[in-house]
């Protein structure tokens, strides 16, 4: 990891990029807010150059004091609470730009190519939801960052007022930009002891001619061989057996200079070598390219015996070919068609440019084929197409051409990737439901895959199932009813509620659930205990409730609510009884509760069982016995009875005894 740090005050400008983000609330209120989401490098040479580049464009913004900034330290906490990282997919920017509350996000990717730093930017308009401006910006080393940061942030400023008065552009649009002068094509033949240099370029360009170097190394130093206005040029100084490196400059019609990348290579100058073969067709696939070649056939005539096929590799125009593999010759006619060479484990979504030589039995190579540029397949796009579901979550992607499937994965929070699905090449969508938890939130990631490779996995989005049921509202316990208690709420407007569960006990820290009601319109419940367990006369109980989904799962409870049962009537008081010439009088006092329908009198004699004896209206207040024996002893009691059939314990008298018969 030698080549990560590439500048030693990195960190430095990092700790600056931190200080002035946490500072950039300068601007007006109405202003729009901003914030800037760390850009993806693309490979390990491009690592470090993405914060010198958001400092670059800190700086120039602060300078603007037209637009605020979201501190950065509040907005990576509240990212890394919502399980989202700084990525620059659309639709991981649209779900960060709602939590933070923001109005725009820029976000991107860096890379390094030769010696030049390439950026790609991706405007977001969070409240349109779409990209407002996407561009590229290049550069030539730490000096250069430096001093475009004015230039880009007057870039984002442009594209954050064109969105607010038009909506925004497509995705597609790029800045305004002058045509790239570059040639094609550019390669070296030898023909006899000459070399005859070829290229192609834009006769509409305005160049007035070419010159042409040469070294006998690729680094150099190259000199100049001479010019021309045409697109070739032949090199009659050339020596024997040697190797040459050529390439190109151009004087343009203003008197302007230009060098192009590109270099031509020619080995063993005079020999007759090798025919290279003929690329025909070349397709990417997943992390690998397939180049179909065809031998030539000027090998035979010539009677060159070949022994391998050298493939060789460059990702950009300023680069030297590199040997990638070789592929030798096993009982092959040099007649034999088409041949396929592959090229695997390269990055996707990239161009490479390949060519490819045959090398003899006596060890001479050919020169390169004519270019070969393929690209690889891209990784799919994963979006977030269904959110908030119960125990469920919907994702779509892009389709990849030419493989066979896809692989998605899922994980919950720092737990490994878990791969829960397998899908073929037509799928473009899958609803997951495998063992999904309430209220959690899940990463999900999808590959394509083909027979030889996969490709990395997208860009993740990150899915949260439903909560629990919300407690429902306005629970009430009606108080005064005879061995029951009603109780109502207000039901859940939800589908995915499957009932409620109503909970009851004798304190508020200790309710025990009775009963489930079903439905989620269900809004009222009659409890009136079971039958070893009714509810009893004149106590009070504590009830609450809650919702269950359909999947059984309950939700917390409401605050508990109380109701007391109706009590049953007091026990008549002032029960008195007297003998009165050979009666028994019974009077007692009115009972205080209003609803009292009669009161029973109950008789027993001789210390027997007692036996129900009369009946007597609620304003009655004595009772005069004359059904008696003589020398018997009675007693008696009272019992107050309430319109709801609610008995009183009973009031009993003292014994009294009749007297003998005479």
């Amino acid at each position: 990891m030698g080549n990560v740090i590439k500048n030693p005050v990195f960190s430095l400008w990092m700790s600056a990029v931190m200080v002035v983000l946490l500072a950039g609330q300068s601007g007006a209120a109405g202003e729009p807010l901003l914030a800037l989401f760390n850009l993806r490098p693309l490979s390990l040479d491009a690592l470090g150059y993405d914060g010198e580049i958001l400092y670059s464009i800190v700086s120039g913004l602060d300078k603007k004091d037209s637009v605020r900034l979201i501190p950065r330290r509040e907005m990576e906490d509240q990212l890394s609470r919502a399980e989202l990282s700084q990525s620059d997919n659309l639709g991981t920017v649209l779900r960060a730009g709602k939590i933070l509350g923001v109005d725009f996000i820029l976000a991107g990717q860096v890379d390094k190519k030769g010696n030049r730093i390439i950026a790609s930017f991706k405007l977001v308009d969070i409240d349109r939801k779409k990209v407002a401006k996407t561009w590229k910006e290049s550069f030539d080393g730490h000096s250069e960052i430096v001093s475009k940061g004015g230039r880009i942030a007057d870039v984002i400023m442009k594209g954050i007022r064109g969105s607010s008065r038009a909506g925004a552009v497509q995705a597609s649009e790029e800045e305004p930009r002058a045509k790239t002068i570059d040639i094609h094509g550019f390669k070296a033949v030898g023909n006899g002891e000459l070399v005859e240099l070829h290229w192609t370029f834009d006769t509409s360009d305005p160049i007035a001619q070419f010159h042409i170097y040469r070294s006998q190394d690729s680094r150099g130093p190259f000199q100049c061989i001479g010019s021309s206005k045409k697109n070739s040029f032949v090199d009659s100084f050339a020596r024997k057996n040697k190797t040459y490196y050529y390439s190109l400059g151009a004087t343009l019609h203003d008197g302007k200079t230009i060098e192009f990348k590109q270099k031509a290579k020619i080995s063993d100058v005079g020999q007759k070598l090798p025919h290279p073969p003929l690329v025909v067709t070349q397709t990417g696939h997943v992390q690998r390219v397939k180049i179909k070649c065809i031998p030539s056939m000027l090998n035979s005539r010539e009677k060159f015996s070949i022994k391998e096929y050298r493939l060789y590799r460059k990702q950009d125009t300023d680069q030297d070919w590199v040997l990638r593999q070789t592929f030798p010759i096993a009982k092959r006619s040099q007649r034999e068609l088409a041949f396929y060479i592959e090229d695997a484990d390269l990055d996707d979504a990239t161009p490479y440019t390949y060519v490819v030589t045959s090398v003899s039995k006596k060890g001479k190579e050919s020169p390169y084929s004519e270019e070969a540029v393929v690209t690889t397949l891209s990784r799919p796009e994963l979006e977030l197409t269904g959110d908030h579901m119960l125990r469920k979550a919907e994702l779509r992607w892009s389709t990849v051409p030419d493989v066979e499937g896809y692989y998605l994965y899922r994980r919950h929070g720092d737990t490994d990737w878990e791969k829960i699905a397998r899908l073929r090449s037509g799928t473009t969508s899958h609803l997951d439901d495998d063992d999904l938890e309430d209220g959690l939130n899940y990463t999900y990631a999808v590959t394509a895959y083909d027979s030889l490779g996969e490709t990395r996995k997208s860009d993740p989005v990150t899915a949260a199932t439903k909560p629990l049921p919300d407690p429902p509202t306005g629970l009430e316990a009606q108080s005064g009813q005879v061995k029951s208690v009603s109780l109502g709420w207000n039901p859940l407007q939800d589908e995915d509620v499957g009932g409620y569960v109503v909970y009851r006990g004798l304190n508020r820290s200790d309710l025990q659930e009775i009963v489930r009601v079903k439905g989620h319109g269900t809004k009222n419940y009659v409890d009136k205990g079971s039958y070893f367990e009714p509810i009893k006369d004149g106590t009070t109980y504590y009830y609450s409730i809650a919702a269950f989904n359909t999947f059984k799962a309950v939700g917390p409870p409401a605050l508990a609510v109380q109701a007391t049962t109706k009590p049953v009537p007091g026990k008549p008081r002032h029960f008195d009884i007297q003998m009165d010439q050979g009666r028994v009088v019974l009077t007692w006092q009115k009972n205080s509760e209003t609803d009292i329908q009669v009161y029973r009198i109950m008789r027993s004699h001789n210390h027997g069982g007692w036996s129900r004896l009369a009946e007597v209206d609620a304003g009655e207040t004595s009772f005069v016995d004359t059904e008696l024996r003589p020398d018997t002893s009675y007693a008696y009691q009272l019992i107050a009875i309430d319109k709801d059939g609610l008995e009183s314990s009973p009031a009993v008298s003292k014994t009294v005894q009749t007297p003998p018969e005479q």
